[in-house]
C-alpha cells in the first residue's frame, strides 16, 4: 500500500509541475497521507502491542539472533541439515535461558545506590528484592536506577520497606548512621559504616572506635561533608567510597 502512495506521489508531483493536477486528485491524495498517518499515530497509542521490560543479558541477545539467522537459512535451503541447526540454535537458548534463570535466582547481593538527596538501598534474594527508603513515594519508586536493576536482574517481586540501621549480607555487618549520628550499638563492630542524610559525627574518632573495612557516603550527604570525610579517611587509611564519584557500592 505504501508502495501505491509513493508512485501516486511521483505522478502528482509531475502532475504538479506540468500545471496539470487535477483539485480532485489533490484532495484524495491528501485524505489518503491523512488516514495512513492516523492509523500509524493509532497503532503507536496502543500500550497492548508493546512489549516492555524484558530481562536480556548479551548471552540471550546472541543466542536469540542465532535462532532468527538459522530459522532464516532453513526457510531459504529447506533441508536436514539446515533444519539441524536450527534444531540446535533452539536448544541452545532454552540451556542460556536456565543458566540465566538459575543464577537470577541463586544471586544474593546488596546496592547502596547513588541518589542526588536520598538514600536507596536494596537488598536482592534470587527473584526478590527489598528496598529501603526513607520517603515511600511514586518518584522514588519509578526511579529509572530502580527500574533498570529490577529490569536487569530478573527481579519478580519488590518490596518497599523502612529503612534500618543494621544490614548482614554474606559474613559481613553494615551500620547505617543517619541524621542523628548514633552509632554507639553496645558491643556490635562492624565491618561497613554507611553515612546518610549528613549526619554530624566525628568521623576520626569513630573509625578509631569502631575500625570499619570501610566506610561508605551516599547522595544524601552534603558535599562538604563528603569531601571532609574522605580526608579523615585518607588520613586514617580506611577506604572510603562516594557514590557519587564511584558509583553504586555492591555487597556480594
Amino acid at each position: 500500500f505504501l508502495g501505491i502512495i509513493l508512485i501516486g506521489g511521483i505522478r502528482v508531483f509531475i502532475l504538479a509541475l506540468l500545471n496539470t493536477l487535477p483539485a480532485i486528485l489533490v484532495q484524495l491524495y491528501t485524505s489518503l497521507i491523512f488516514l495512513i498517518n492516523a492509523v500509524v499515530k493509532w497503532i503507536g497509542a496502543q500500550e497492548s502491542f508493546l512489549i516492555k521490560e524484558i530481562p536480556f543479558d548479551g548471552w540471550l541477545l546472541i543466542s536469540l539472533y542465532t535462532i532468527i539467522f538459522c530459522s532464516i537459512i532453513y526457510l531459504k535451503r529447506q533441508n536436514n541439515r539446515h533444519l539441524k541447526l536450527f534444531l540446535i540454535s533452539v536448544i541452545a537458548f532454552q540451556l542460556v535461558l536456565l543458566f540465566h534463570k538459575s543464577k537470577n535466582e541463586n544471586n544474593q547481593e546488596m546496592v547502596i545506590f547513588h541518589k542526588s538527596k536520598q538514600s536507596i538501598i536494596a537488598d536482592k534474594i534470587g527473584n526478590q528484592l527489598k528496598l529501603y527508603l526513607a520517603s515511600d513515594t511514586i518518584s522514588i519508586r519509578n526511579e529509572k536506577i530502580i527500574t533498570a536493576y529490577t529490569i536487569g536482574n530478573s527481579v519478580l517481586k519488590t518490596q518497599f520497606k523502612k529503612p534500618q540501621n543494621v544490614f548482614y549480607r554474606n559474613n559481613q555487618s553494615i551500620l547505617v548512621i543517619d541524621s542523628l549520628g548514633i552509632y554507639k550499638v553496645g558491643d556490635f563492630i562492624p565491618d561497613i559504616i554507611l553515612l546518610q542524610y549528613s549526619p554530624k559525627i566525628n568521623l576520626n574518632r569513630l573509625i578509631e572506635e569502631l575500625n570499619p573495612k570501610q566506610v561508605i557516603a551516599d547522595g544524601s550527604n552534603f558535599s562538604s561533608y563528603i569531601n571532609l570525610w574522605n580526608e579523615t579517611c585518607l588520613k586514617r587509611k580506611t577506604p572510603f567510597h562516594h557514590t557519587g564519584q564511584k558509583g553504586a557500592y555492591i555487597i556480594k
